[in-house]
């Protein structure tokens, strides 16, 4: 959970503002660490927001297809929000598995 707390600042908040310039990219969760891929989801719902993935749009050095979900994949959540609510509500705590 708190690695997907972490998260919440390379992504639009829920008024659709942000990402600040110099905010960390989304890292896919299959990523091992020190080696992360971006996530396809994240750049496919929000990628067009964060400033450094339209830097990289411009420059050539992110194909803009990226920002856009294949008709095969699943549906994604519109905002990371979204997906920590779901996160939070699927946590379970030391107490639950203990019954105090």
């Amino acid at each position: 959970m708190e690695m997907a707390e972490a998260l919440v600042s390379t992504c639009p908040d829920r008024r659709g503002f942000g990402p600040d310039f110099g905010a960390p990219l989304f890292a896919c969760h299959q990523s091992k660490v020190g080696s992360e891929l971006h996530c396809a989801g994240w750049l496919a719902k929000v990628g067009h927001a964060h400033p450094t993935v339209r830097l990289s749009v411009a420059q050539g050095r992110l194909n803009p297809e990226c920002l856009t979900p294949a008709p095969d994949w699943p549906q994604l959540h519109d905002d990371y929000g979204q997906v920590l609510d779901k996160l939070r509500s699927s946590v379970v705590t030391r107490d639950d598995r203990y019954g105090t």
